[in-house]
């Protein structure tokens, strides 16, 4: 009894090893390189069962290919190999084994008639192994089938590019992560990247052109910080993906961090026009500056707009002029706010000078006439001084006392002082931006109408009336009243004369609140009739042509 058991065993054995001899039976082959793979035919129609178990389907029609496992494409990686087989005649099997029969991988990923692709790392180099290839069930049609073997890189970052990276701190957002490199029948034409969060399992992906090794972490949509990832890398050649390498690993900052570009520290900044910069991170991030002088007792917050790495000092209305700020900066990440880096000092210039625009200077103005003066940025309000002189006197010395008016904006009326018809008047403005107090600029000689004939050549500007004149001569432009409550009339300047001209107007803000195409009428005195019904405040109009530009100031009460 004990010698029949014994001989029924080695029977099974026996049949257990042996494998079918179909055609095209076991075949010999060698696995071609990525992207160049070693191609066959095969029909699993006429194909009987081995006695191999199954990992999948009824193995009753299978066929096997044989080969040795090679050296590695990089030394020291693991061996990969791919196997694709495509057939739109029958739902495919593909396994895996050993010489010993033992399974190593199976795939049935694709519900119905149609092909699979089995990928795996970890053959041991000069071991032989099996390719079984057979459907789930019965072949409804002709079983004809193409199988391809390639050798595939394993693909994982290189060693100094482990868990925390080359810092050994953790990745920050905008640091690289670079693969393995490999020598290949063919260029590689792209590299994909495929990143796992740990914790949720969530994946993102990034594919980068050419033979590059490397990503940068910041152009990989949806990566964040205090996360862990698995990342897998593949290549593309000739048109084709070899598969994604094993798995390795990089670990995150635990916040967000970010310094200001050193060529923004230690300079003097004009705060109409000038940017500060900090080190880019993504397209997400916030960066949040803060500003400290006055030895620490004035601090105040700013934040860039997402994504900038930059902000304009003309945003920010507490800036204040011929100070020395200490600047800090923190990002903002996936909803992450990081701490404040080391700060640096930056210095902005002295308060500018303002005075009234040259069209108001050397004039006779109306007792109802305005003057203008520059626009400052964050000027909180404007000090205006009327002080008599001689007429005449270049000097400009006062003859008696200043008067002095403040005004929110860079407006003033005569209405709102005393003045003598006839008499010259010293006209200076200096502007206060919060508490900070500049000095006057240029001063210029008006004279106020009335008392006198006005001298050949100089009118009388009086609000909307402009006393016993023409209107104003083909080289001007002229808006009144000026103030108005949002109706005025503009004179065109004949430079425009058939032109179409785009008319807009900015509040005191910059923003344009107004804008048209107009072609004025020329042949009735290029006037033209506004009703904008504008809030009140001071704004800026732009007329401009192909051939001519010029700037208007109004105010709306």
């Amino acid at each position: 009894m004990k010698q029949l058991l014994v001989l029924l065993l080695s029977l099974c054995a026996a049949v257990f090893t042996a494998y079918s001899q179909d055609n095209p039976g076991t075949q010999n082959i060698t696995l071609g390189a990525c992207g160049a793979c070693n191609s066959y035919a095969g029909n699993v129609n006429t194909a009987t069962a081995s006695a191999i178990p199954a990992c999948s389907g009824i193995a009753d029609d299978d066929l096997f290919y044989t080969f040795v496992a090679p050296a590695p494409t990089v030394p020291g990686d693991l061996v990969g190999i791919k196997v694709t087989v495509t057939t739109s005649a029958f739902d495919v099997v593909v396994q895996l084994i050993t010489n010993a029969n033992a399974n190593v991988k199976c795939v049935n990923d694709v519900v119905g008639i149609g092909g699979e692709e089995l990928i795996h790392y970890g053959l041991i180099t000069g071991q032989t192994y099996h390719i079984r290839v057979h459907s789930v069930n019965d072949v409804p049609g002709a079983g004809n089938f193409n199988v391809c073997f390639e050798q595939i890189p394993e693909l994982f970052l290189r060693p100094q590019y482990l868990n925390f990276g080359p810092s050994g701190n953790g990745y920050s957002i905008n640091e690289i992560i670079s693969r393995e490199f490999f020598a290949s029948p063919g260029p590689v034409q792209k590299t994909g990247w495929k990143l796992v969060c740990v914790a949720s399992g969530e994946e993102f992906f990034r594919e980068v052109n050419g033979i590059s090794t490397q990503v940068n972490l910041n152009t990989i949509t949806g990566i964040c910080y205090n996360k862990t990832y698995k990342v897998y890398c593949r290549v593309m050649i000739a048109g084709i993906w070899c598969g994604y390498g094993s798995a390795s690993t990089i670990i995150m900052e635990s916040e967000p961090n970010t310094s200001i570009l050193a060529a923004s520290c230690g300079q003097t900044y004009d705060i109409y026009q000038s940017v500060m910069s900090v080190a880019y991170l993504n397209a997400s991030q916030i960066i949040g500056w803060e500003f400290s002088t006055d030895n620490g007792n004035t601090v105040f917050t700013a934040l860039s707009l997402p994504g900038s790495s930059i902000i304009e000092l003309s945003d920010v209305p507490q800036m204040r002029y011929n100070k020395i700020y200490n600047v800090r900066v923190r990002a903002q990440i996936c909803g992450q706010w990081g701490p404040y880096g080391g700060g640096c000092f930056m210095i902005t210039g002295p308060l500018p000078y303002t005075y009234a625009e040259a069209q108001y200077c050397n004039v006779v103005l109306g007792v109802g006439g305005n003057m203008i003066c520059e626009f400052v940025q964050n000027a909180t309000n404007y000090i205006w001084q009327f002080a008599p002189i001689q007429c005449g006197d270049p000097t400009f010395t006062p003859i008696g006392a200043a008067q002095l008016i403040n005004s929110p904006d860079p407006i003033i009326n005569l209405g709102e002082i005393t003045v003598v018809p006839g008499a010259c008047y010293r006209v200076g403005v200096k502007p206060f931006v919060g508490e900070q107090q500049g000095d006057y600029g240029q001063f210029c000689q008006i004279q106020i109408a009335g008392g006198f004939a006005p001298p050949e050549g100089q009118e009388i500007y009086a609000g909307e009336q402009r006393a016993n004149i023409k209107f104003p001569d083909a080289n001007e432009t002229m808006l009144y009243p000026n103030p108005n409550q949002g109706s005025f009339n503009l004179i065109i300047d004949s430079k425009f004369e058939e032109e179409q001209i785009s008319l807009d107007i900015y509040n005191s803000a910059g923003v344009l609140v107004y804008t048209e195409i107009v072609m004025p009428d020329f042949d009735a005195l290029r006037k033209l009739e506004l009703n904008l019904g504008l809030s009140p405040g001071f704004y800026s109009m732009r007329l401009s042509s192909a051939n001519h530009a010029e700037s208007k100031h109004f105010l709306v009460q």
